[in-house]
């Protein structure tokens, strides 16, 4: 009995691994279909999504990437909305207003344009609205509306301008954990530029909790090290070897040696004027952009050998509460006009004061 059990266990983790889920258990799909229901009941509630006459459930299990990692989700739609659930935790991680988002593309692709009229006060009322239909609870207090999607639907008078039927008002609300807000963590509401209808809900919460909150390392200790940090890195990135030997592996043919030779000499001058790009900022003070953070991040390669290639873009689940320090690094004319900017983001940890990662602006 001990060894079926294993091997169940053993062909279900194959079956996983392999992107193909296990078939849903009736209680299972009772289970997403109800909650599918009472968010769908509450959306409507609030006058964000219509209530058609008639609907056709479809409740499916798939593998899919969510923010940033693959999961495996239990989908219910219908025509108006779709929501999905990672099986595992049971944890709803979005909602989509798939009828409205259809109906909105068909206007854009025969080129019908609105023009927004939605105020401050609404836009805050609605999104704060539609967060509390889905999760059935308060936003956090941190975060909000961003700015940015607002403004996009504002002339420079401030008043509507002719927009996209598909354009979206977006709020952000960083996850927390015992005070302290992680930088890539956050629940997201979008909801339509034109009318204020929702269009989608996501939650993206894929991080672990941080093995300590302690904070030994000062907030002056962090910007110390930080400028140490980029400073090195613009002077690694200035550095050009003009004897180093350059091969090309982009799998061009070339008809013969003299064209080989001019193209390594098209990819030496390359490099060479990369490198000048950051050597005017070598030596450069560096200004702090905004006042050094404690925040929940996911370490990463940036400032390190590895940050090359394939590791440029490396996350990871798991996280440490560390500054999170904006430098800026301009040049100036002689009249104090920037005509160029390096904006380097660096992560302290803030219990041992080690590097554990950042943002470079490229």
């Amino acid at each position: 009995m001990r060894y079926a059990l294993v091997m169940i266990c053993f062909v279900h983790a194959l079956v996983c691994a392999a992107g193909v889920p296990t078939p849903l258990s009736g209680e299972e799909r009772e289970r997403f279909t109800a909650r599918h229901h009472s968010i769908r009941k509450r959306l409507i509630e609030t006058g964000g999504i219509p209530d058609p006459a008639e609907m056709k459930l479809t409740v499916k299990a798939e593998f899919t990437t969510h923010f940033k990692k693959l999961v495996e989700v239990v989908r219910v739609y219908d025509g108006e909305v779709t929501t999905a659930f990672e099986r595992s935790r049971g944890t709803l991680i979005r909602v989509l207003a798939r009828g409205a988002s259809l109906r909105r593309a068909g206007e854009t692709s025969k080129g019908v344009t609105y023009r927004s009229s939605l105020p401050r006060s609404r836009v805050e009322e609605l999104l704060r609205k539609y967060f509390l239909a889905v999760e059935y609870g308060e936003p956090p207090a941190a975060g909000g509306l961003d700015e940015n999607s607002l403004q996009y639907c504002l002339d420079a008078s401030g008043n509507g301008r002719e927009i996209d039927p598909s354009e979206e008002i977006f709020a952000f609300w960083p996850r927390t954990y015992v005070g302290f807000l992680f930088r890539d963590d956050h629940t997201a509401v979008a909801i339509s530029a034109v009318d204020g209808a929702f269009k989608t809900y996501g939650k993206y919460h894929g991080s672990y909790l941080p093995p300590t909150v302690e904070v030994k390392t000062t907030e002056d200790q962090a910007v110390e090290t930080a400028k140490k940090v980029t400073a090195e890195e613009i002077r690694k990135q200035a550095a050009f070897d003009r004897d180093k030997k350059i091969k090309l592996n982009d799998g061009r043919l070339f008809i013969s040696k003299d064209a080989y030779a001019e193209a390594i000499q098209e990819e030496r001058q390359r490099l060479k004027g990369q490198a000048d790009e950051f050597a005017v900022f070598d030596g450069v003070v560096p200004i702090l952009e905004e006042a050094p953070q404690l925040l929940i991040v996911n370490p990463n390669y940036c400032y390190t050998d590895k940050h090359a290639g394939k590791n440029k873009d490396y996350w990871s689940p798991k996280t440490r509460l560390a500054w999170v320090v904006k430098l800026g690094y301009a040049l100036r004319t002689p009249e104090g006009e920037v005509r160029g900017c390096l904006a380097m983001e660096v992560w302290i940890d803030a219990a041992t004061a080690e590097l554990c990662g950042g943002v470079v602006p490229y």
